[in-house]
């Protein structure tokens, strides 16, 4: 399949999807351009679980070595606006998966999606960490208590000094989660810009850090 559509000479896009099991991510690289990780984030109609949108995004993540324009992991489409996850929740799994460089497949019934499910949707700064076109995937950053997390990617180029951060409390109670620079390998006085709220939140000497509602992004 992959040869014919060369052959056309037409731009199309070949999507493999063993749902992870045959390891496409290790072979697949210049015969297609994306690949799923692992199973369904969805089992259930018109309903997800928080705990899947985790363990697909955490699974996808230990293959982002593989990450790169034209070599796409896909932890499978996005489940934001469909019931079973909080406002907060649907964020932060959007926020998860433009880290990830993952497509950005919606998942929800377009016609129905209220304002807050289409502004999540429709972030152009969360969006452009996705599609920034150095295709970087994620790596943890730091993790001093289970659940308590800092994903770094990198933007622009390697070594360039720009790094989208998503700090995500998995935990059922608020927390403080926070970044040194010397993890991201920047200097004192690294500057921190919020996406969400489309607001520039200064420099930082060492690092940054924020008290963050159960299961829910910052930065």
């Amino acid at each position: 399949m992959g040869a014919a559509i060369r052959k056309t000479g037409r731009p199309m896009l070949l999507y493999i999807c063993s749902w992870g099991n045959e390891r496409p991510w290790e072979w697949a690289q210049g015969t297609a351009q994306l690949w799923r990780t692992d199973a369904d984030v969805s089992w259930e109609k018109n309903h997800v679980q928080w705990t899947r949108v985790v363990q697909n995004f955490q699974s996808n993540a230990r293959h982002a070595v593989f990450s790169a324009p034209n070599s796409w992991n896909d932890p499978d489409m996005l489940e934001v606006g469909v019931p079973g996850l909080t406002p907060l929740e649907a964020r932060s799994h959007f926020s998860m998966w433009a880290i990830s460089a993952a497509p950005l497949w919606a998942g929800a019934d377009l016609t129905t999606m209220d304002a807050e499910t289409r502004a999540t949707y429709t972030n152009p700064e969360v969006i452009a960490v996705d599609q920034d076109p150095l295709g970087a995937g994620p790596a943890i950053a730091r993790e001093e208590v289970d659940g308590l997390q800092a994903w770094d990617k990198q933007l622009g180029t390697v070594g360039g000094g720009n790094h989208a951060v998503l700090l995500l409390n998995l935990t059922s109670a608020p927390a403080t989660v926070g970044v040194h620079w010397n993890d991201l390998a920047l200097l004192p006085g690294a500057k921190v810009r919020d996406l969400w709220a489309y607001r520039d939140l200064g420099a930082f000497k060492d690092g940054y850090s924020a008290m963050i509602p159960a299961h829910v992004p910052c930065c």
